[in-house]
């Protein structure tokens, strides 16, 4: 199986799994796409996040950035953490959930999240939604390992000689 076209598929899925290590998630996705008749290649991406600066794959000690995508009909769902957080939407749009306000957000919007404020975003357009996130405080290296459980580019180079 190509593991380049694997990859995405294993960060959607890892999105939505809380609680799993990539063990789990990896072993389950044959069985899901069993379940709708599908090879695990063939799901369609809801939601893929890339996890860009951050402890873990640079040496950004107090700030977690990602590159977030969303297909149309597809979801960030609502969560919370510690960490305050704006979102840059990069292209297309949707609605965007904070607290108790929900509101259409698209290109060019900048939406500020307060620290342990639930929120999420849907896609409910026809094109792929995009948006940039930055948090801060840094998400600590546990919580990125169990969000972003595959390995990034740098730590599989290794450290710097």
């Amino acid at each position: 199986m190509n593991r380049e076209r694997l990859v995405p598929l294993i960060v959607a899925v890892a999105l939505f799994m809380e609680n799993m290590d990539s063990t789990v998630i990896a072993t389950s996705l044959p069985a899901i796409a069993a379940d709708i008749g599908s090879s695990p290649l063939e799901l369609k991406l809801a939601i893929t996040s890339y996890l860009l600066a951050s402890p873990r794959t640079s040496q950004a000690h107090h700030l977690t950035t990602t590159l977030v995508q969303i297909e149309p009909g597809g979801e960030q769902r609502v969560h919370s953490h510690p960490p305050e957080q704006v979102y840059f939407i990069l292209e297309g749009g949707g609605v965007m959930t904070v607290g108790t306000e929900t509101q259409t957000v698209g290109t060019g919007d900048c939406v500020f999240v307060p620290a342990d404020t639930p929120h999420g975003i849907r896609n409910e357009g026809q094109v792929l939604l995009r948006y940039f996130s930055a948090a801060a405080p840094a998400f600590d290296t546990s919580e990125l390992l169990s969000l972003w459980s595959l390995g990034s580019e740098s730590e599989e180079l290794g450290p710097p000689e």
